[in-house]
């Protein structure tokens, strides 16, 4: 889930392939509106302020592909890039500059750059299975399949 700034926040749902817009309607989530992006798994979201990011997962007779796609704040669909360098990708947090994504294969989290879609470096997670990661202004915050959450500084 991510918050896009105006009390709506956007989620994907795995089983269901589909990205949703949702409000707070009292202490539940309900959906405004959503978008099937099928055949592909939706996982990691994170709007940035001017786009919504979302890994894509398709499973396929030869294995899993990756790709993250860029939607606008209407869930339009602008750009679909391939995601080959990182194997398995989960989450994303943005920090005002950068996109980070965790690997749940590899445990690493990347930083790569919107412009270029390159993989700028990655640091090294101690969490086995790293999944969930957040942002908060200092520090980055991990989960992991098998583990409680994680405060981290990235010098």
């Amino acid at each position: 889930i991510t918050a896009k700034g105006d009390g709506t926040y956007y989620t994907t749902e795995w089983y269901e392939k589909k990205v949703y817009r949702a409000r707070f309607d009292g202490n539940k989530l309900a959906a405004e509106s959503s978008v099937s992006v099928a055949p592909s798994h939706p996982a990691g979201a994170i709007w940035n302020g001017r786009s919504l990011y979302v890994i894509l997962w398709n499973r396929g007779l030869f294995g899993t592909k990756f790709s993250i796609i860029e939607m606008d704040e209407n869930m339009k669909i602008v750009n679909n890039v391939p995601i080959r360098a990182i194997q398995e990708p989960c989450q994303l947090a943005w920090d005002g500059a950068y996109l980070w994504m965790t690997s749940w294969y590899d445990q690493r989290v990347y930083k790569v750059d919107t412009a270029t879609w390159e993989a700028l470096g990655y640091f090294c997670s101690s969490l086995d299975r790293t999944t969930g990661i957040a942002w908060d202004g200092r520090y980055f915050w991990l989960t992991a399949t098998y583990d409680d959450l994680y405060q981290m500084e990235v010098l």
